[in-house]
């Protein structure tokens, strides 16, 4: 198993996102500057996917850890618990130079601690025969 551990909250999936005038979407300077600072993140501690998940079949767990989870000074706040993975799982994808369509499953928790931070786990995914729907 494969353990990182991202301190801080993951941008908003409001904030990341622009159609521009040529109606295609595209990542705002909020989520640039989010990959990037993950990137120097991994960079700095020497963090690599190991080989024995490289270009594999992966199952993901992405844990969020929030401070306040339903209200902050009286005022509601939503933390909807797939928020952050899209934005997470690309700027992991991009600092650890895997493509994230060898993840086939992902479990995502949400937890109320004491320190925000994101904790995803990657460990290799059996694939199973599918099953007919007839």
């Amino acid at each position: 198993m494969f353990k990182i551990t991202i301190y801080g909250q993951a941008p908003s999936i409001n904030s990341l996102y622009r159609i521009g005038k040529d109606g295609n979407l595209y990542l705002t300077r909020t989520g640039k500057t989010y990959k990037a600072a993950v990137r120097e993140i991994l960079s700095a501690q020497l963090i690599k996917l190991p080989s024995e998940l490289r270009g594999k079949p992966l199952k993901a767990t992405f844990r969020w850890w929030f401070i306040h989870l339903w209200e902050r000074n009286g005022n509601p706040v939503r933390r909807d618990y797939d928020g952050p993975i899209k934005i997470v799982q690309d700027a992991l994808a991009e600092a650890l130079k895997f493509d994230d369509c060898w993840i086939f499953e992902a479990n995502v928790e949400k937890r109320k601690g004491g320190r925000e931070k994101s904790v995803v786990t990657l460990e290799p995914y059996t694939l199973q025969p599918c099953e007919d729907d007839e």
